[in-house]
């Protein structure tokens, strides 16, 4: 009988312990609809943020000049997105302030154009042969020395900032904060185009596209990684830094500036747009210049370089710190961009 006893609260025991893992369990596993937190205070989101068993993790800031101080403007996972219990929450606030690597060029029409100062060093430009979804055309990786720095956009060139320079705005996928698109390299660089007559209002700044080496010196910001926010191998957390094709809904360009920024402040350096940089194409990077100079020979070949991905492309992978394309001057759609940069002096 006693054994019989013993026996018995074993198995309530061995039940109790199954219930409270069970319960456990599933509270772990419980998902939470992450609050819709834009347009509140800084403050007042953490507490909306906090008050449902999330968590907050890195605040960015962005720089605005309409949308108050400490005020949300966007957040990582999107609002009504189920969630683990615990999931953290990433936070863009606006700033009326630049940070002391920005300063700003008023473009007509008090349109600002907002330009991020990328200090001198050196990197390995291209990626390593063993890394995850490479081309053949991303290598042989090599050395790039600049010895000064230069400013570069902050963001890719916004259709506000191309209209109050050229007076219309080509661009397929409408907004005025949205990246300027359908502009050929031509368009950009050409007699009448948008560099010439930006510098013809701004004749001490010498505006003009970024060379290939500038371009990712500037979106890897000192890593190393396949992305400028890790390597990312199973593409777990592009969305809090790209919009690519995979989290890209409604179809289109996204307004600039949405995403976290890399660590000298530059956004939209993956994704969104592809960048038209100045070299021409190459196969390689063979005989590639160490200076951080455009790769330009004379007379120039029929392709151009493209950096960064896009909202459009087949696979995220694009939007890796090496990735590259190439294609002729001419070509214009609604998934190609450009940011600017200019020297110190």
């Amino acid at each position: 009988m006693k054994r019989k006893t013993i026996l018995f609260l074993s198995v309530i025991c061995l039940m109790l312990l199954i219930a409270i893992v069970t319960i456990g369990y599933s509270q772990r596993e419980k998902r939470i609809a992450v609050p819709d937190v834009i347009g509140l205070s800084q403050e007042a989101a953490v507490s909306a943020i906090e008050s449902v068993e999330l968590y907050v993790g890195m605040t960015a800031e962005r720089y605005h000049d309409t949308i108050p101080k400490g005020q949300v403007i966007n957040q990582y996972p999107d609002a009504g997105i189920l969630v683990r219990h615990g999931t953290v929450v990433k936070l863009l606030t606006a700033t009326d302030e630049l940070s002391e690597s920005e300063s700003i060029v008023m473009l007509p029409g008090e349109v600002p154009l907002i330009m991020v100062l990328v200090p001198p060093g050196s990197f390995l430009m291209g990626s390593p042969d063993d890394e995850l979804d490479r081309y053949d055309n991303e290598g042989p990786q090599h050395e790039v020395t600049f010895s000064e720095g230069f400013w570069m956009s902050k963001y890719p060139i916004t259709q506000v900032q191309w209209e109050t320079i050229m007076g219309d705005n080509p661009s397929g996928f409408l907004g005025d904060n949205r990246p300027v698109e359908q502009v050929s390299c031509n368009d950009i660089r050409g007699s009448d185009g948008y560099l010439e007559k930006l510098n013809e209002a701004f004749p001490d700044l010498n505006f003009r596209l970024p060379s290939e080496a500038e371009w990712e010196y500037a979106y890897r910001a000192g890593t190393t990684t396949r992305f400028y926010w890790g390597d990312d191998l199973d593409y777990s957390e592009i969305d809090d830094y790209a919009w690519h094709p995979d989290n890209n809904s409604p179809w289109g360009s996204k307004e600039v500036g949405l995403k976290l920024p890399n660590a000298w402040g530059l956004h939209d350096m993956s994704g969104n747009v592809w960048e038209w940089c100045e070299d021409n194409w190459y196969e390689n990077y063979s005989g590639a210049p160490s200076d951080g100079s455009a790769w330009v020979d004379s007379p120039r070949n029929s392709f151009r370089i493209l950096r960064g991905g896009s909202w459009r492309d087949n696979y995220p992978l694009s939007c890796r710190a090496a990735s590259r394309i190439g294609s002729y001057p001419d070509y214009k759609s609604a998934y190609c961009g450009f940011r600017v940069v200019c020297d110190l002096d």
